[in-house]
């Protein structure tokens, strides 16, 4: 037998997308949709900005550069502006339509800190901002809580890491309630106007644990958060690859109570998407198979699982504004879109 017929036999045929295009020459770790649905957003690797194209086209309309590189994006809830996080430490709101740049977020005395995370709230009205001390999470950071009518900072606080793992923040639809995970395991939720943490949602274990996001729910009172852990052996060697387990957590944010946890053993989670209409989560998990899965996440009951042509690894995923269409950007530059079932 040829080893392509061998590598066939182990791959059976995939799932067809709606449509596929090409985008970058390399991995597509980050994508969003504007909230009209028209445009999507990805790095752009020659200027080490982000490039906007139009989906219907599937034509790049417009480049906005970065000098440094950038490590975050968001679209503003009316989709007139998009934030972007540079490398060198700057946040700058672009405008959609022609790519000029209308306002800048500085923080003169944390020089050296790199915003690696953003995010609005569904109201608009705020913007929060990780910023760490250079590339090891461990030398500590900030994050930052902006006004954004104003363009003024109305809170921060400090973050922790715990070796090379991220920081992740979320916002509550109406900027009210901010949740931080960082590297000490406990995903902490505030209260922005006073600073006071309201809640503390506890993951059932520690050991090796790696958070690769967290999100409000759509109903506002539900916590979704992502994590990869790494078991150790008894020698304390890390495992190879198939020992990565991926976990999905969800929490009750009134009470903290935990109220489902469930495995993806031998998993890589490299990203996930909630929908704004339905209740539905949609996970990339990797291993020796991509596929890409979406959850009822209230009754954690396995929905769809997309099965990705095995050399179009899945590297981020992103629901379209009306909840219809699932967007997932692989590591070989491309970019597919799925119908949700």
């Amino acid at each position: 037998m040829s080893l392509e017929s061998e590598f066939e036999r182990l791959n059976p045929p995939a799932d067809t997308p709606l449509r596929t295009f090409t985008v970058s020459s390399k991995e597509v770790e980050r994508l969003a949709f504007s909230p009209d649905g028209a445009y999507l957003a990805v790095p752009e690797e020659r200027s080490a900005g982000i490039a906007l194209w139009d989906i219907q086209t599937e034509q790049k309309i417009r480049t906005i550069s970065m000098p440094g590189g950038t490590r975050s994006f968001v679209f503003s809830p009316d989709g007139r502006l998009i934030w972007v996080a540079s490398n060198e430490g700057s946040i700058v709101a672009y405008r959609v339509a022609d790519g000029h740049s209308v306002l800048s977020l500085v923080s003169s005395d944390l020089d050296g800190f790199s915003p690696s995370s953003l995010v609005t709230c569904a109201a608009g009205k705020r913007l929060a901002a990780v910023r760490m001390n250079g590339e090891i999470a461990k030398s500590g950071g900030y994050v930052q809580i902006w006004q954004l009518d104003t363009a003024e900072e109305i809170c921060r606080w400090p973050v922790h890491g715990s070796g090379h793992w991220a920081v992740h923040v979320t916002l509550s639809a109406d900027g009210m309630t901010c949740a931080l995970a960082d590297g000490w395991g406990d995903i902490v939720l505030r209260d922005v106007a006073s600073g006071d943490v309201v809640q503390t949602l506890a993951p059932p274990q520690l050991s090796g644990l790696s958070w690769i996001g967290v999100q409000f729910a759509p109903d506002g009172r539900t916590m979704i958060a992502i994590d990869e852990r790494t078991p150790y052996r008894e020698d304390w060697s890390l495992y190879d690859i198939g020992g990565f387990i991926g976990e999905i957590h969800i929490w009750e944010c009134k009470t903290g109570q935990l109220r489902h946890t469930f495995e993806l053993p031998e998993h890589r989670v490299p990203s996930f998407s909630l929908s704004n209409h339905h209740l539905l989560l949609a996970v990339v998990c990797q291993n020796w198979k991509s596929t890409v899965r979406l959850w009822n996440w209230d009754t954690s009951t396995l929905i769809q699982t997309i099965a990705v042509p095995v050399r179009y690894t899945p590297a981020s995923v992103a629901f379209s504004p009306d909840g219809k269409t699932l967007a997932v950007g692989h590591e070989s530059g491309k970019v597919t879109f799925w119908r949700v079932v």
